[in-house]
């Protein structure tokens, strides 16, 4: 497998900045597009399962009974050369997972996110995306983009607190409504942002 492409744009190797430690039982790792689509798997077969940001963007992994699609065979081939997966972890056991992805030479977006009932309510995807966006504004990202339904009060307010923005709403056949959030990296394109859009 060859360099992910947020290396090859960023220059981030997430091996060598990694695990983040969150605390002294709780840390994130990057992981496999496999161990990925496992946990999703395990976590989100349950009629009831939810995820921690709203539902958006993940990819329907195939369980033990169903034989992998030509859709997720290319899903997969995407996630592996172009999406950053990562696990949160209390020892070796996975408690959550998320994924991002360069969008271009500037902007990053922060695809998904999922943390099993039992480790909610920890503040672990907060914390992680401030991490991330440190990173990420360190090696030249001026854009993260994001989105999240807008009954999901909880991410929103995450989202709010690490200064993103809303900057537009999305419609789609199998998400519904979504808000769409920038966070701005640079006070450059935030000034751009607020001047055209935000006053009269």
């Amino acid at each position: 497998m060859g360099l992910k492409l947020s290396q090859t744009l960023y220059g981030i190797d997430w091996d060598q900045v990694m695990p983040a430690q969150y605390s002294s039982r709780l840390r994130a790792s990057p992981i496999s597009f496999s161990q990925y689509a496992n946990y999703l798997v395990s976590q989100l077969a349950a009629p009831s399962a939810s995820n921690a940001r709203g539902g958006t963007n993940a990819p329907s992994a195939p369980n033990a009974t169903t034989p992998p699609s030509p859709d997720f065979n290319i899903r997969s081939k995407y996630y592996q050369e172009c999406v950053d997966t990562f696990g949160f972890f209390e020892g070796d056991q996975v408690c959550g997972v998320f994924a991002g992805n360069p969008v271009d030479w500037e902007t990053y977006y922060f695809r998904y996110c999922h943390v099993t009932p039992t480790h909610r309510g920890l503040g672990l995807p907060a914390w992680f995306y401030a991490w991330l966006i440190s990173q990420l504004q360190n090696s030249g990202v001026t854009k993260i983009q994001t989105e999240t339904s807008p009954t999901n009060g909880a991410s929103i307010r995450t989202l709010s607190n690490l200064k993103f923005v809303v900057t537009g709403n999305a419609l789609s056949q199998q998400f519904g409504s979504l808000l769409k959030f920038t966070r701005f990296c640079s006070l450059q394109e935030e000034a751009a942002f607020v001047e055209k859009f935000c006053y009269p």
